[in-house]
C-alpha cells in the first residue's frame, strides 16, 4: 500500500469564515481524500491521499463549489515565493482601484443626500451614482452571491448583497413609482465603500502575516560564486548540487548549508537560529546557508542542495504550521457554517418585528433590517485563530523555534511540568575528553581502543574520543563491527577483538570486573561532574576515558523564567547521580527534581508518572534515546542539532538548546494563544452585541458597515502585535562557543554541533 501523502492546495475565491465550510465540505466529499484543512488566512486547504488521482479529483471538487484551486509545490522557493507575493501585490492594486473608485462615486452620494436640500433630480443624480457603484466596484459582492446560490452556499458577501441591495431595490422603487418616502441611496453606498475599504486594509494587513516563509527564503542569495579551475564563476543557486566548493565575501550571505574548506570569519546565524552573536568560524566547521558571513573570505564545500537546506526545511516546517488548524478553532468553525443563513433570518425577524409589531412604516422598517444584514461579522471568526497561527508561528520561527503544527502550539502554551536531557539541551553536547585513565595499558593504547570502536559512530562522545585521539597523534584502526547498545555504550570487533565502551554498570553487567583502582579514579571524576566511560578488550577492563561538557549560557536564567510562568522543571539523564547533580546545581535545579542514571523506558515511565498526576508534560531532548520519551509527552521539544529520529518524533524543534531557548518557545506557544483567546472574544463578542444593537435602531446602515469593515481589520491588527512581542534575543552563544576537544585555527575552540553522550559512571543518556 503506498504511503500517505500530504497535500498543499492554493484555493482563490474564499471570502469569508463561510467559504472555508463550503470548501472542506466538497473535499470531504472525495473519496481519498483524509484529514481535509481549510485555512482562511492563508488560502489553503491541506489533506492528505494515498492515490494520486485523488488530488484532481480533489480540485475539481473544490472548482464544482465556485473556486479556484491549485497543487502548491512541495519545496517552498524563493521564486515561487516571489510569484506569490507579486500575485497578491497585483490583487492589493485591483482593491485599492476599487476603493479609489468606489470612494469618488459615493462621496457625491453622501454630499448630496447631507447637503443639498430635496431638489428635484437630487434623488435620481443619487440613483445613478449609486447604480454606477453597485455595477461597478461593487459588482464583486453581488458576483459572488450568485455564484455561491448555484452551489447551495450563502457567504459573508451575500450579507453584503443583501443589506446594500436591499437598500438600493427600496430607493429604485420609491423613485419609480413616486412614493413620498425615504431613499436610502446614501446607506447603499456608503455599506460597499466601507466594506471595500476594510477589505483592503485586512488584505494588507494578512499580507504582512503571511510574508514570513518569503523573508525567509529571501535571506538566501540566488547567485553563488563557484570555485573554478580558472577562477569564479556565478551560478544560480538552485543549480548547484553537493561537493560543490563556493566563495563567499565580507558582507555575503552564505548560499546554501556546508563546510568550511578555506579562511576563517565569523558569522551571524541570528535571522535563523536566533543566536545573537556572530560565531567564529574556520575550516572544518559547517556553516547555514543564509547566514551572514562579517568578517572573512571563505570558501565553503556544499552539503546539501538548495531543496534539502536548513532554510528550506524551516521553510517547510513554518508553511505546514500556517496551514494548521488549532482546537480552539473548532467552535468558531461551527458557529461560521450557520452563520449567514442566522443573520439573513434574524434581519428579516427584525424588519417583521419593527413593521408588524412596532407598527412603523415599511421604510422606517427597512432600516434596523439593513443594518443586521452588514454589521454582523463572520469574518472575524474566521480570521481570529489562523492570523494569530499565521504571525505567532512566524514570529517564533525567528527566534529558532518551529512548532510543526497549530496544535502543538497551543499543547505547548498548557504545559506546567517540563522534563529536560541533560546533554545537548541544558548543556552544550559538544564533550571533550578532559581525562584517559590507563591501569593496564598505557594511555595511548586505551585511547587507540577507544577511537577504533567509535570509528563509526556518529555519536558525539564518538567524536570527541576520535578528536583528542588525532590530537595526540594517535593512530589506530577502525572497527570490523559495531553495535551500538541503547542506553549503555558500544560494543565493537577491533582486529578480532570484542571492545566494549560504555558505562562502568554496563561493563558489570556483561560479568566484566572493574579493578578497584580504574573504578575509584573514574568515580572521583563522575563525583567532579564528569561523565565517565570505561573501555574493555575481550574480558580484561583496562582503562577509562572522562568527559567534560560545559552548561550553555542563559540555561539557568531560562529555567527561572520558566519557574516564574509556574513550570516544574525536572532533569532525566542516563548519566550518574554526581554528573547530573552538578549540572543541576550549576543551573538552578533542585536536588528532588534530578532523575539519573535512567534508561530511556524509564524516561517514558517518568513523564507517565507526570501525567498521572495531572501534569501537562513537555520533554526537551537531541538524542534517539530521548526519542521514546519525546513521544511519549503531551509536547516534544527537540534541539534542532540533535539526531534526525529526535527531530522527527518532536512537534516542537528548537534551533539551539539550552533552558533559554525553551522558555522562548513556550512564550511565544503562550503569547499566541492569548491573542487566539482575545481574538475569539471579540469575534463573538461584538457579534453577540452589535447585532442585537443593530436590530433596536440604534445604527444607521453606514455606522453599521464601518463597524463590521473594524471587526475584521481589528483581529488582524491584533494578531500583527505578535510581530513585536518577544522582546530583544537573549545572549547565546557567542564567539568560540563551547569548550571542545580540539583547537581550530587562530587557538578557536571547536564549534562542531554535537548530541547526547552514551555513558557515565550510572548509564548512558
Amino acid at each position: 500500500m503506498p504511503a500517505k501523502k500530504r497535500i498543499t492546495l492554493d484555493v482563490k475565491g474564499m471570502r469569508c469564515a463561510a467559504c472555508v465550510g463550503s470548501v472542506e465540505r466538497a473535499l470531504a466529499s472525495v473519496d481519498g481524500v483524509e484529514k481535509p484543512a481549510v485555512n482562511f488566512a492563508t488560502e489553503q486547504a491541506v489533506f492528505e491521499v494515498q492515490d494520486p488521482d485523488a488530488v484532481q479529483a480533489a480540485i475539481e471538487a473544490i472548482e464544482a463549489v465556485g473556486y479556484e484551486a491549485a497543487p502548491r509545490a512541495a519545496e517552498p522557493t524563493r521564486a515561487e515565493a516571489a510569484a506569490r507575493a507579486e500575485a497578491q501585490e497585483e490583487a492589493r492594486s485591483a482593491a485599492r482601484r476599487r476603493v479609489l473608485l468606489a470612494a469618488l462615486l459615493a462621496a457625491p452620494v453622501m454630499i448630496v443626500g447631507m447637503v443639498l436640500p430635496p431638489l428635484p433630480g437630487r434623488d435620481v443624480l443619487q440613483g445613478l451614482l449609486t447604480t454606477a457603484l453597485l455595477l461597478g466596484p461593487g459588482r464583486v459582492f453581488f458576483v459572488s452571491t450568485v455564484r455561491g446560490l448555484k452551489h447551495g452556499t450563502l457567504g459573508m458577501d451575500a450579507l453584503i448583497a443583501l443589506g446594500s441591495g436591499s437598500a438600493y431595490a427600496w430607493s429604485v422603487g420609491v423613485l419609480a413609482l413616486g412614493l413620498k418616502e425615504a431613499v436610502y441611496f446614501d446607506s447603499a453606498a456608503s455599506i460597499v465603500t466601507l466594506i471595500l475599504l476594510g477589505r483592503y486594509l485586512e488584505a494588507r494587513a494578512k499580507s504582512r502575516a503571511r510574508d514570513a516563509i518569503g523573508a525567509l527564503l529571501r535571506l538566501r542569495p540566488d547567485l553563488a560564486h563557484v570555485k573554478m579551475d580558472g577562477g569564479v564563476e556565478d551560478r544560480p543557486v538552485d543549480a548547484i548540487d553537493v561537493g560543490t566548493v563556493v566563495v563567499v565575501r565580507p558582507g555575503e550571505r552564505i548560499p546554501l548549508d556546508g563546510e568550511i574548506v578555506a579562511g576563517e570569519t565569523a558569522v551571524d546565524e541570528s535571522l535563523i537560529t536566533g543566536e545573537p552573536m556572530p560565531i567564529a568560524r574556520g575550516p572544518g566547521e559547517a556553516v547555514v546557508g543564509g547566514s551572514l558571513n562579517t568578517t572573512g573570505a571563505i570558501e565553503v564545500r556544499v552539503s546539501a542542495r538548495a531543496s534539502d537546506s536548513r532554510l528550506a526545511r524551516i521553510a517547510r516546517e513554518v508553511e505546514r504550521a500556517q496551514a494548521s488548524r488549532p482546537p480552539v478553532q473548532r467552535l468558531a468553525d461551527r458557529v461560521s457554517g450557520v452563520f449567514v443563513p442566522t443573520i439573513v433570518v434574524l434581519a428579516v425577524a427584525t424588519f417583521l418585528g419593527w413593521w408588524l409589531v412596532g407598527g412603523v412604516a415599511p421604510a422606517a422598517a427597512l432600516v434596523p433590517a439593513v443594518s443586521v444584514l452588514v454589521i454582523a461579522c463572520p469574518c472575524a471568526l474566521g480570521l481570529a485563530t489562523p492570523t494569530a497561527v499565521l504571525v505567532g508561528t512566524a514570529r517564533a520561527a525567528e527566534r529558532g523555534v518551529l512548532f510543526r503544527d497549530a496544535a502543538a502550539l497551543e499543547r505547548a502554551a498548557h504545559l506546567d511540568a517540563l522534563v529536560f536531557d541533560k546533554t545537548g539541551t541544558l548543556t552544550w553536547g559538544r564533550p571533550s575528553v578532559a581525562r584517559v585513565v590507563a591501569t593496564r595499558e598505557a594511555p595511548g593504547e586505551v585511547l587507540a581502543l577507544a577511537a577504533a570502536a567509535e570509528a563509526k559512530s556518529e555519536h558525539p562522545l564518538a567524536a570527541a574520543v576520535r578528536a583528542h585521539a588525532e590530537a595526540a597523534g594517535v593512530r589506530y584502526v577502525p572497527a570490523e563491527r559495531l553495535e551500538a547498545v541503547s542506553g549503555r555504550g558500544i560494543l565493537a570487533r577491533v582486529e578480532g577483538a570484542a571492545v566494549r565502551v560504555g558505562s562502568l554498570g554496563w561493563l558489570e553487567s556483561e560479568g566484566l570486573e572493574v579493578p578497584a583502582d580504574l573504578h575509584e579514579a573514574l568515580e572521583a571524576e563522575a563525583r567532579a561532574g564528569r561523565t565517565v566511560a570505561g573501555v574493555a578488550r575481550a574480558s580484561q577492563v583496562v582503562g577509562g576515558l572522562a568527559f567534560e561538557d560545559a552548561v550553555r549560557p542563559g540555561t539557568r536564567e531560562g529555567i527561572e523564567r520558566l519557574r516564574a510562568r509556574g513550570i516544574a522543571v525536572h532533569m532525566a539523564t542516563g548519566d550518574g547521580w554526581d554528573a547530573a547533580r552538578t549540572v543541576a546545581r550549576a543551573v538552578g535545579i533542585e536536588e528532588a527534581a534530578v532523575h539519573a542514571d535512567l534508561l530511556p523506558e524509564e524516561k517514558v515511565a517518568l513523564v507517565e508518572a507526570l501525567r498521572a498526576d495531572g501534569h501537562a508534560v513537555g520533554v526537551v531532548g537531541d538524542g534517539i534515546n530521548d526519542a521514546p520519551a519525546l513521544a511519549a509527552a503531551d509536547v516534544g521539544i527537540a534541539v534542532g542539532s540533535g539526531t534526525d529520529v529526535a527531530v522527527e518524533t518532536a512537534p516542537v524543534t528548537l534551533s539551539r538548546g539550552g533552558a533559554d531557548a525553551v522558555a522562548d518557545a513556550l512564550e511565544a506557544a503562550a503569547r499566541t494563544f492569548r491573542t487566539i483567546r482575545q481574538n475569539l472574544g471579540w469575534a463573538f463578542g461584538y457579534n453577540l452585541l452589535a447585532v442585537p444593537i443593530a436590530a433596536s435602531g440604534l445604527l444607521s446602515p453606514m455606522i453599521a458597515a464601518g463597524a463590521m469593515a473594524f471587526s475584521s481589520l481589528s483581529v488582524v491588527l491584533n494578531s500583527l502585535r505578535l510581530r513585536g512581542s518577544g522582546g530583544p534575543r537573549r545572549p547565546g552563544a557567542a564567539r568560540g562557543g563551547a569548550p571542545s576537544s580540539r583547537v581550530g585555527p587562530g587557538g578557536r575552540p571547536d564549534r562542531l554541533a554535537g548530541m547526547g553522550h552514551p555513558g557515565s559512571a550510572g548509564r548512558a543518556t
